[in-house]
């Protein structure tokens, strides 16, 4: 509100293995080779203790087995609106 600025804020549900990038690594890389029609990126890391549980319930009677469950964590990001 003090600086009249319109940010985006997004925030998601990425699953946490090994090699899976970050959306705001993505789009750093994507400004970096001057991608035209994105909106500048902002800020964006993962919330700190918040992730899904679901994959240690696996083994329960009531899961389903055919699925493959990884753990999640919640991701926020943040977009700029002046491009």
């Amino acid at each position: 509100m003090e600086m009249k600025e319109i940010i985006f804020l997004k925030d998601d549900w990425r699953a946490d293995v090994d090699g899976m990038e970050k959306e705001g690594d993505i789009y750093t890389l994507l400004e970096s080779k001057c991608v035209p029609n994105i909106a500048p990126f902002g800020k964006g890391n993962d919330a700190r203790n918040h992730m899904t549980l679901t994959n240690t319930l696996r083994n329960e009677e009531w899961a389903c087995c055919l699925r493959l469950m990884v753990p999640l964590s919640e991701y926020r990001m943040s977009l700029s609106s002046l491009w």
